[in-house]
C-alpha cells in the first residue's frame, strides 16, 4: 500500500530502462514507475512529464562529464518554472559547481557530490572497526529509514518531551526552519516551531503515528565503550583523485595515525 509515481526520464530507450529496472529492483513499495525517453534539459521534455509540478526532483550523473548537463537541466527548470513546488537534488561530479548551482537554484536546489560523501565514509569507516556496518545499516533500503515528520502537533513542545510520543521509533532530530538547517541531536530545551520537521528512524510510516507512551525511568548506569585506537600505520591500495580527502579525513581526528603508506603503481 502507499508509494508514489516516479517518472525517469533519459535519453535512452523507454524498454531498456524498464528492463534495467525490472531486473535490478526487487520491489517498489507500491509505487508505479514511469520511463521516458527525452533530454533532462529540454523544456519540452521536461514538460511532457511534468517535471514543473512534481514534488521532488533528482538529477543523477550519468558519467564523469555529466556536470555540464545537469547546471543546463537546472537552468531549464528554474526558468521555466520560478515557482516550483518541488525540491530539486543535484548529484555533480565535480565540487567547483556547488556554488554555481546555488547561485542558479537560490534555495531550491541541493547539491550532492557523492564521490566526495562516499569517500568520508570509506575514510571514517577504515578508522573505526565496525562503523561501516553501522553505516550499511543507516543508509540501506533495508530495515529502518529516516523519516522527515511536520511537527505541528507539537508546536511549543520542547524536543526533548516528544521522545516518548513514539514507542516503535527513535526521535533523532530536527530541521529547523528559520536557519533551514538540520541538527542531529538537539538541544532537549529547543522549542518546536511551526514550519519545523522532525526527523525520525523507524521501520514504516505506521511507526511515526505518534502515541503517549508510558515512560519508566532508570537510573543512568555507566556506559562501556571501545578503546581508542591510537598510533595507527594506515596503507592505502591505489590512486585517486580524492586521495588528499581521504587523507585529510583520516588524519582528522586528535592525530591518532602515526604513517599513511600509499601502494600505488603511479610513481
Amino acid at each position: 500500500t502507499g508509494g508514489c509515481t516516479i517518472v525517469v526520464l533519459a535519453n535512452k530507450d523507454k524498454s531498456t530502462m524498464e528492463s534495467s529496472i525490472k531486473d535490478n529492483v526487487d520491489t517498489l513499495f507500491g509505487s508505479d514507475v514511469v520511463c521516458r525517453t527525452g533530454g533532462i534539459y529540454n523544456s519540452y521534455d521536461l514538460d511532457k512529464v511534468s517535471a514543473f509540478t512534481a514534488k521532488s526532483i533528482i538529477i543523477l550523473a550519468e558519467n564523469d562529464n555529466s556536470d555540464p548537463d545537469s547546471i543546463r537541466a537546472v537552468l531549464a527548470l528554474i526558468n521555466k518554472a520560478k515557482h516550483m513546488p518541488g525540491h530539486i537534488t543535484v548529484e555533480l561530479i565535480n565540487r567547483n559547481h556547488i556554488d554555481m548551482i546555488n547561485y542558479i537554484g537560490k534555495n531550491k536546489v541541493e547539491s550532492v557530490v557523492a564521490k566526495d560523501t562516499s569517500g568520508r565514509i570509506l575514510a571514517q569507516a577504515s578508522r573505526q572497526p565496525g562503523l561501516g556496518l553501522i553505516y550499511e545499516s543507516l543508509l540501506d533500503f533495508n530495515g529502518p529509514s529516516f523519516y522527515f515528520i511536520d511537527s505541528s502537533n507539537f508546536k511549543g513542545k520542547s524536543f526533548g518531551g516528544i521522545y516518548h510520543y513514539f514507542s516503535n521509533a527513535m526521535v533523532c532530530g530536527v530541521y529547523e526552519s528559520n536557519f533551514k538547517r538540520l541538527v542531529f541531536c538537539q538541544d532537549s530545551n529547543y522549542i518546536l516551531k511551526t514550519n519545523d520537521k522532525i526527523l525520525i528512524l523507524a521501520n514504516d510510516l505506521s511507526s511515526l503515528k505518534p502515541s503517549l507512551v508510558k515512560v519508566t525511568l532508570i537510573k543512568p548506569g555507566k556506559i562501556n565503550t571501545l578503546p581508542v585506537e591510537r598510533n595507527k600505520n594506515i596503507y592505502i591500495f591505489g590512486w585517486g583523485e580524492n586521495l588528499k580527502d581521504y587523507i585529510f579525513e583520516i588524519t582528522n581526528q586528535n592525530n591518532r595515525v602515526r604513517s599513511i603508506n600509499i601502494i600505488s603503481l603511479i610513481s
